[in-house]
């Protein structure tokens, strides 16, 4: 009876333990959080990569938009992967492939092959919740061909079906309820989702609108650009923050040469310049920063850091007293001019706004959000040496 008792107690407390310090995208504080309250860093083409070290490349450089893999981009803390399909043989039945503006210049491969990597991710990392964005609007495929590479790479298991779409930005679901679920893989697609036929492809211009696609101007607007005629009300946002330049009156590349500045934190022409604008407009903060090249930023002061302060889990980047985290992939760092502002709001609930709180507690692992093992759950504080023997000696006194 006695024993019964204890470990009925020693269970209670485990349970409690692990529920209390469950990590969501690598963070306790993100768990209570809706999908339309969080700041997610985006990959942008994360299919169409150079690597700087090998020189090894899935296409010409010029067409590049990042430097590494997709599986190293979701190591390193992307949580929102975007990608154009293309067909590979035009006019033939094709499966979708990942191209960026054109197969001839740069073939990243089968969609499939790339979902393939993702769920390896999934699978490995229990606690984390991945946002997906595909273009679609370059001579489009059905929605059922994109529906059968998430068959046929496992990733339709873990994608998030709504009850009823649109889902307004104020209605989304908690990370933790969509880990609870298994449902962890957010999908949109920019023309041809139906939900008849593939209901986990979700319709992106009726959820989420976006700034000026493909800029070119290293002031980064925040206007509002899609979908067209449309209005900010009830949609989440995305930033498309990568800069691009012309090498000709009819192509536009992505300028790689300034990346270390556009992806740092802080200062003129970077995400904190851009944030602070969109926040001046639309009195919340992006839920996607679209990015190229993240990895190249300022010292301790690049695009996670950013998002961390953004979804106030991390200091302010751009505040020198901070203590901030170390190590970077570049030297250069541009004098902060502008600030991102700190609007109030709560990291404890589901809220409607996507805000960085004052006064919450920074991150233990560096500001940035990086699971360490195949599952990011931890139990702080009570060692389950000490439970147990709590729970003994329980049983010995009674």
């Amino acid at each position: 009876m006695h024993l019964l008792l204890a470990l009925r107690v020693l269970f209670g407390v485990l349970l409690s333990s692990a529920v209390a310090q469950q990590k969501c995208n690598g963070f306790a504080e993100l768990c209570d959080r809706s999908v339309g309250n969080v700041t997610f860093i985006g990959a942008h083409d994360s299919f169409a990569y150079t690597a700087i070290s090998t020189g090894a490349t899935v296409g010409n450089g010029l067409s590049s938009t990042q430097n590494k893999t997709v599986s190293t981009q979701l190591q390193d803390g992307v949580r929102m992967l975007q990608g154009q399909g293309h067909h590979k043989n035009p006019g033939q039945n094709s499966t979708v492939e990942l191209c960026h503006t054109d197969c001839g210049l740069l073939d990243g491969g089968s969609l499939t092959d790339y979902l393939k990597k993702v769920v390896l991710f999934l699978d490995a990392n229990p606690d984390e919740v991945l946002i997906f964005l595909w273009v679609n609007s370059e001579d489009p495929f059905p929605v059922s061909a994109w529906g059968n590479s998430y068959e046929a790479s496992g990733l339709d298991k873990y994608s998030y079906t709504p009850k009823q779409t649109p889902v307004k930005n104020t209605a989304w679901p908690t990370l933790s309820e969509l880990i609870a679920d298994g449902k962890r893989a957010v999908s949109f697609m920019d023309i041809g989702a139906d939900y008849g036929s593939i209901p986990y492809i979700l319709d992106e211009f009726s959820m989420i609108f976006e700034t000026v696609p493909d800029p070119q101007d290293n002031n980064f607007a925040c206007d509002f650009d899609r979908p067209h005629g449309g209005s900010p009300d009830g949609l989440m946002y995305l930033i498309n923050h990568n800069l691009n330049k012309k090498v000709s009156n009819s192509i536009v590349v992505p300028d790689f040469s300034a990346a270390n500045i556009t992806n740092s934190a802080c200062g003129l022409h970077t995400i904190q310049q851009q944030v602070s604008k969109c926040q001046s407009l639309y009195d919340r903060n992006p839920n996607i920063i679209l990015l190229d090249y993240y990895d190249l930023h300022a010292i301790g002061s690049g695009p996670f850091e950013a998002a961390n302060y953004l979804n106030g889990v991390g200091p302010d980047p751009c505040d020198e007293s901070s203590p901030g985290p170390t190590g970077s992939t570049s030297s250069s760092s541009p004098s902060a001019t502008d600030t991102i502002t700190s609007p109030t709001g709560s990291t404890a609930t589901g809220s409607s706004t996507n805000s960085a709180a004052t006064g919450l507690p920074t991150s233990s692992s560096s500001g940035i959000a990086i699971p360490s093992s195949a599952t990011s759950r931890t139990h702080e504080g009570l060692s389950l040496s000490f439970l147990f023997g709590h729970a003994v000696a329980m049983m010995l006194l009674s």
